[in-house]
């Protein structure tokens, strides 16, 4: 990217969005990445239904459960970084549960039965809980691999905004995942070719802020360019760049529109929602 123009901030319109047609791209490898805790839990539950009077076979099961949450875990920190979102109220030292439950992907409720459960093993020395807690705490972890499962599958690499007004440009959002020594962190990149009337280059009402900006040459060959590349990039009326999403709150919203069903999804109608 050497030699382009870089900027710290540019403001799109929201009504760059309005009347947009929308594409996306999902990744299958993430839809699948759940099937080792499936069987963990499998295991466990089939361990602790036939362990009758038991303590062992008890103790067993409701250690494969502790452990297909932790796969669980594991893979949505892989696949979403969520951990490592430094969101509005998020304390230094929260755990993942905490954060499960910002999120909205695992409920209070399932949270504290497990930790309860936990404690009474882990710190407590105590024997395993009785068969039919550790039943109850198996629905839980159940209900936990199946909202992930849920999650993952429909999470969505690149979101395309092509306004049906084809004067416009267009627009792509990538949620992307760096991989630094095992720490991993989520990145909202923006890659685009707009109309320069729906373009500030100062804070304005009504505009998304997108930051780290660098200008695109129209000499570039990278095939990720292909799509915004059909605009007619001779004219000063296009501007060509990449950028990123840095406001931690706003991937919040982005990652609950993309994967909870009930926030409607990313489209038009929503775009002021993500980014208010």
């Amino acid at each position: 990217m050497s030699g382009n123009m870089i900027l710290n901030q540019i403001w799109v319109s929201y009504t760059f969005f309005e009347d947009s047609m929308t594409s996306s791209l999902i990744n299958k490898v993430k839809r699948n990445s759940l099937e080792d805790a499936y069987v963990i839990w499998e295991e466990a539950n089939k361990t602790i239904l036939n362990s009758g009077d038991n303590i062992e076979k008890l103790n067993q099961g409701f250690l494969s459960l502790k452990r297909a949450f932790n796969v669980t875990s594991k893979s949505l920190k892989e696949n979403l970084g969520i951990n490592e979102i430094h969101y509005t109220g998020k304390k230094s030292n929260k755990k993942f549960l905490d954060v499960l439950e910002h999120f909205e992907i695992i409920k209070t409720i399932t949270i504290e039965k497990y930790l309860t459960l936990r404690n009474l093993i882990e710190h407590d020395n105590k024997e395993p809980p009785s068969r039919e807690d550790c039943l109850s705490l198996s629905e839980y972890i159940w209900n936990y691999i199946r909202n992930s499962a849920s999650i993952l599958k429909n999470f969505i690499e690149c979101f395309c905004f092509s306004p049906l007004t084809n004067e416009k440009g267009t627009l792509e959002f990538s949620y992307v995942i760096s991989n630094k020594r095992g720490v991993f962190t989520p990145h909202l990149n923006v890659t685009a070719c707009i109309n320069r009337k729906y373009i500030s280059f100062i804070r304005l009402d009504d505009t998304i802020e997108i930051d780290n900006i660098c200008l695109i040459s129209k000499y570039e060959n990278d095939s990720d360019l292909i799509r915004i590349k059909k605009f007619d990039t001779d004219s000063l009326q296009y501007i060509l760049f990449r950028g990123e999403i840095s406001n931690q709150d706003f991937i919040v919203n982005y990652i609950k529109h993309m994967v909870l069903p009930e926030y409607g999804g990313i489209d038009e109608n929503n775009i002021r929602r993500i980014f208010r």
